[in-house]
């Protein structure tokens, strides 16, 4: 193909960008400066390889969690903010709820509302969320807000769609609702219900109003390949596999290309926003692109490759003839693999243009690292970064 470096020079290129992602900027909320750096990155290292550079900034928060506290009966219990949660300071009594029909008729007015058992075993998703917010779930959301409740409290298992990778997990994610929440583990949560008697919840969390940016890069016009990746990560996970291996690809595609002449025009999304409750960079994006959706030949999203453990794998999604494109990764080692349907390729998908997602397997295993702590720079295979950013590149000069 032309590589103007080695591939071992291209290995040693992904792990230093890769390092910087997770140990240096560290985990990239929406809103925060360590989201603003990684975007300040990508879009310095796009003009660097010669793109056309423009920001889509959009308006947010940069929520901060200090830490909440639960003491009741003289007894303390582990407890967690809700993520985007209001601060609080409250005292009352604990009233446990666990199935719905008891949420239906509870008056928790002046108390603080335990949510357990099978209750308590769906995320809910936020209530002004635009993809998918089905009705049994904006009725809870609509129940517990006029419930009256001093603060929401829920204790939750481990998180089946995770598969067990969180635990405890926050039942509610929303920066749009305005009780404050809580949440602790299951046994924590009987031990609360058994206690009985009045409880003291101290929420320490800040919001302070930000902005965070989708960055796209540009070269050629006309029809084009799209490359997308998302840049943020959740708080507190440094994002390795989700999604710092995906960023680094697109940041070595784009090396790679440069002084390449192309008969297609190639732009790179790093999208802002497939981690947090709102979605605000994909709803940025989409509204911007609607009337260019007819120019793209083809979306390529890459998120969570490079698993030391498995293999990259791709996904095709309304692609007429797979038959040369799998031709071509599986000679850079990337195989055939299961669909997804939670990814940032689906904004394509969904405006009819093929696309195909590039991630690793087993997704099992990788499912129970993202969104965590442990989701680490350790966890990625560096070389097999610059493997998926080469057959790309590949790909996109089959195209020509």
């Amino acid at each position: 193909m032309g590589d103007r470096l080695e591939r071992k020079d291209y290995c040693n290129m992904a792990e230093t960008l890769l390092l910087t992602f997770c140990d240096s900027i560290g985990p990239r909320p929406v809103g925060s400066r360590e989201n603003r750096e990684a975007t300040g990155l990508f879009s310095a290292w796009m003009e660097e390889c010669g793109m056309h550079v423009t920001h889509q900034t959009f308006d947010c928060m940069d929520w901060k969690d200090h830490g909440s506290s639960l003491l009741a009966e003289d007894e303390v219990f582990q407890v967690y903010s809700g993520p985007y949660s209001p601060p609080a300071e409250v005292e009352g009594p604990v009233l446990g709820v666990s199935t719905l029909s008891e949420l239906e008729g509870v008056d928790a007015d002046g108390s603080i509302l335990l949510l357990h058992g099978a209750l308590a075993e769906m995320r809910l998703m936020p209530k002004n969320f635009t993809f998918y917010n089905p009705p049994e779930h904006k009725h809870v959301v609509s129940l517990l807000e006029s419930s009256g409740a001093l603060a929401v409290m829920a204790a939750t298992g481990p998180e089946a769609s995770m598969l067990g990778g969180t635990y405890p997990y926050p039942m509610i994610e929303d920066g749009d609702f305005l009780i404050p929440n809580a949440f602790m583990n299951d046994l924590e949560g009987q031990r609360l219900l058994d206690n009985g008697g009045m409880a003291r919840l101290r929420i320490e969390t800040e919001s302070t109003p930000s902005k965070s940016c989708n960055v796209l890069a540009s070269e050629g016009e006309g029809r084009k390949v799209v490359l997308m990746a998302h840049i943020d990560s959740k708080d507190q996970a440094p994002g390795a596999l989700d999604n710092a291996s995906g960023v680094v690809s697109l940041m070595m595609v784009a090396e790679m290309l440069q002084d390449v002449d192309l008969g297609v025009g190639v732009e790179f999304w790093a999208i802002n926003g497939e981690d947090h409750y709102a979605n605000p960079g994909e709803l940025l994006f989409l509204e911007s692109q609607r009337d260019a959706m007819d120019d793209i030949v083809l979306g390529i999203n890459i998120d969570g490759v490079g698993y030391r453990h498995g293999q990259s794998r791709v996904s095709f999604y309304g692609v007429e003839d797979q038959g040369p494109l799998e031709d071509i990764f599986a000679q850079r080692d990337l195989g055939t693999g299961k669909g997804w349907e939670q990814g940032d390729h689906m904004l394509l998908v969904k405006n009819n243009v093929p696309a195909l997602a590039i991630t690793s397997e087993p997704l099992e295993e990788i499912m129970t690292i993202a969104h965590t702590p442990e989701d680490t720079a350790d966890h990625i295979d560096p070389c097999r970064l610059a493997d998926v950013a080469m057959a790309v590149v590949d790909l996109i000069r089959s195209l020509t």
